[in-house]
């Protein structure tokens, strides 16, 4: 069969499972390929060989459970950079983008900043702004191992110096001087109000540490770095914290209560929720 044939036929094969049945089986035939989508459409009359068949259709049946695409291939983007990621690691979401976004609209390439990345994860964060920042100091905690070992390849492979440190948010700095930034995407999803939607199929697969507290309270460690915060950044500093859909309100009386001095502000996402707490 040749390349046309493979991506039809995996398409339906998905149809029940997936609501990009198309674009998943064109993504999985171009990573065993190792070839662009312009070139599968360019070259669908292509013979696909008897490995390459039983290697697509083994990431096809993978896909089918609900795996999400980005533990299949090995990687997701983020801010235009291709971070490994697997089950160790939250995928990043373009909604977390925001923060890169707003650092770039207050700091320029050249500023020289101590940064803090909280709960870092694949580094996906810490290593953009260190990117787009070089002159910038980024420390980066996590409360997993095995999440540093992901963020730590993920630095290696672009070539950034993050200095990571193993612990639970800030418990994990010692010897450390202030921030001029302290940025997170800690675990808030709502399971109270919520409880199944750790079962979704797509969340199922990810770790529920990254996700949700374990006291499966949502607010717990949005509070928590508000309060500890206040310890570590610098009077001028920037405090930038992703936030659940349902947190705007309670979030910004939290900050106005430890910062009383500072500027408060929520952003929404483009599908218009609360997404970015801002203490400036």
């Amino acid at each position: 069969m040749n390349i046309k044939q493979h991506i039809a036929i995996a398409s339906q094969k998905l149809n029940a499972s997936s609501t990009t049945p198309l674009l998943d089986t064109e993504m999985l035939m171009g990573h065993v390929l190792e070839k662009t989508k312009a070139y599968l459409l360019a070259h669908g009359d292509i013979e696909v060989s008897t490995d390459e068949t039983e290697r697509f259709f083994a990431l096809v049946e993978e896909r089918a459970t609900g795996k999400p695409m980005a533990y299949i291939i090995g990687h997701k983007e983020f801010y235009g950079r291709e971070f490994f990621v697997d089950s160790r690691v939250l995928i990043p979401r373009p909604e977390t983008e925001m923060i890169i976004d707003e650092v770039l609209e207050r700091y320029d390439a050249t500023a020289a900043l101590r940064i803090l990345d909280l709960g870092t994860g694949s580094g996906c964060i810490g290593i953009t702004l260190k990117k787009e920042i070089p002159s910038s100091a980024v420390v980066a905690t996590d409360v997993s191992a095995d999440a540093l070992t992901v963020a730590r390849k993920n630095a290696k492979h672009w070539n950034a110096d993050i200095d990571f440190r193993l612990g639970d948010l800030f418990e994990a700095l010692h010897n450390t001087d202030g921030f001029e930034m302290i940025i997170s995407n800690p675990p808030y999803v709502d399971t109270k109000t919520q409880p199944s939607i750790l079962q979704t199929q797509s969340l199922s697969f990810e770790p529920s540490i990254a996700l949700s507290p374990t006291n499966n309270d949502s607010f717990f460690i949005i509070h928590h770095i508000l309060l500890e915060a206040r310890k570590w950044l610098q009077p001028t500093g920037l405090l930038l914290l992703e936030i659940g859909y349902n947190h705007g309100m309670r979030a910004q009386e939290t900050a106005r209560h430890y910062f009383p001095n500072k500027k408060i502000t929520v952003k929404k996402d483009l599908a218009g929720h609360d997404r970015l707490l801002i203490v400036e």
